[in-house]
């Protein structure tokens, strides 16, 4: 679906693409309460309204934060391992963001294997660092210290953020927060 951007960038696609390829199935999952702008901005004034055009919240089953967090990390170990930079910095953004929002337990170390091991029976060539031998904690290190993602992000996903949070910023806090998880 193409629509007229407000901002005048090569880099941002004028078009929502909807991809519907499955490649994973969710797990584990949760309950969240979904809701739109159009509802946050006249839940007030104009309640009738977002009632009579099914514009209320509704509740849905989704993956759980903890999962989508270990899957972009998996995902940049596996661009990296692809030589595909190109708008997938995002995910760096994506999991400084994330991580503030979970708590790192016993049952997330849990879930990084089972992910791991899930993410295995995959093609190898969709998720390379889920093999046992990829050292994840390493392969990061080596990638921020090559700053493969750095012009990715500094063109694309700088433009997609309204916060101004640095590519160094997130390539520090994605080592140490990985550093001991794998």
């Amino acid at each position: 679906m193409a629509y007229d951007s407000i901002v005048d960038d090569p880099f941002l696609d004028t078009y929502v693409k909807l991809e519907t390829a499955l490649m994973s199935y969710a797990f584990p999952t949760v309950e969240r309460e979904i809701s739109n702008y159009i509802y946050q901005a006249l839940k007030e004034e104009e309640p009738d309204l977002l009632e009579e055009y099914g514009l209320t919240p509704f509740t849905m089953q989704v993956q759980a934060l903890e999962r989508t967090l270990i899957d972009k990390v998996f995902a940049l170990c596996d661009y990296y391992l692809q030589d595909k930079p190109a708008r997938n910095s995002r995910h760096l953004y994506d999991i400084y963001k994330i991580a503030n929002e979970i708590t790192v337990t016993n049952d997330f170390r849990k879930l990084i294997t089972e992910v791991r091991a899930h993410r295995q029976s995959m093609k190898n060539d969709i998720s390379p660092a889920a093999d046992n031998s990829v050292d994840i904690p390493a392969l990061i290190k080596k990638f921020c210290e090559k700053d493969f993602y750095a012009d990715d992000y500094e063109k694309t996903t700088k433009n997609l953020i309204s916060d101004d949070i640095s590519y160094n910023e997130v390539k520090t806090f994605i080592q140490d927060f990985t550093k001991d998880l794998f």
